[in-house]
């Protein structure tokens, strides 16, 4: 076993509750010491813009705040604009993303292009998504290689993953990287459940797997909640303990903005990963 590099992913509340629940997350992650954490972020002009709460979120913690962006629902001069204030408030780590939705003309094509502009722009560190089971629109899983491969060549300093469920599913990812010639960390994001049934149905949505042997160890738990959760670190501690094995040492949470929860994961983490004292034999 070696010892563990975390990050998290945390998304910006809607309302006095949600926050107050944000917060508290945050208060919990920051004892891990995370590398980052990051913020989700809708496109340009949605309704899920709070680029306030990045702000607020960068002067609050210690570690480094990654912002996303995504190509939709801003034009070039645009994403420039947002990118200059952010990296006038203080945020240099990007993860970029194409986004949802057909590129409207006057946007920028792909998250390629989007790396290239904030490496033309300068001053960011900046994270893309990778895809262990391969995004659902691409042509062929080569093909989705080659584009990480192209988003690395536009300057991306490091690949985060869509959320899997089996090792070997990022695994295989991590070698076809390597094999295409990818030399920047391929980082697994892990996913730990928290509603079976919203999972499933999330994981059709975006062309995820979830194996079928989860239908059994979660069969009649639905509306409990809390047994749910204790599963769903579970399984998630024994995937990283799985990845770990192989070598991984770093992992990407999504935390859902649930106090007690992914903080239990990364408890189980840094427990079990920690380097094991020398006992020495008199």
């Amino acid at each position: 076993m070696s010892q563990v590099d975390l990050s998290f992913e945390l998304f910006p509340p809607k309302n006095p509750k949600q926050e107050a629940t944000f917060w508290r997350t945050v208060g919990q992650l920051e004892t891990f010491a995370p590398s980052y954490v990051s913020l989700t972020r809708g496109a340009l002009g949605a309704s899920t813009d709070h680029d306030q709460v990045l702000f607020d979120l960068h002067q609050a913690v210690s570690c480094k705040v990654a912002g996303h962006i995504t190509t939709r629902g801003a034009n070039r001069h645009e994403l420039s604009k947002l990118l200059g204030e952010w990296h006038q408030r203080g945020i240099r780590d990007l993860v970029a993303l194409r986004g949802d939705g057909e590129a409207a003309a006057d946007e920028l094509p792909d998250a390629t292009a989007l790396v290239e502009l904030a490496r033309e722009l300068g001053g960011f560190d900046i994270k893309v998504a990778g895809y262990p089971e391969t995004h659902p629109k691409a042509q062929s899983r080569a093909a989705d290689v080659a584009v990480a491969k192209a988003k690395v060549d536009a300057g991306a300093s490091e690949i985060l993953t869509q959320f899997f469920f089996e090792a070997n599913d990022f695994l295989r990812y991590r070698d076809d990287c390597a094999a295409a010639g990818i030399d920047v960390p391929v980082v697994p994001g892990i996913l730990p459940i928290a509603d079976y049934q919203r999972v499933r149905q999330f994981a059709a949505q975006c062309g995820a797997s979830v194996p079928d042997r989860f239908d059994e160890i979660f069969e009649g738990l639905e509306g409990n909640v809390a047994v749910q959760r204790e599963l769903g670190v579970d399984l998630a501690s024994e995937l990283c303990d799985k990845l770990n094995r192989e070598g991984v040492e770093r992992f990407h949470i999504y935390t859902l903005n649930i106090p007690n929860f992914a903080t239990k994961l990364a408890e189980n983490l840094v427990r079990e990963f920690a380097p094991q004292p020398i006992r020495l034999v008199s």
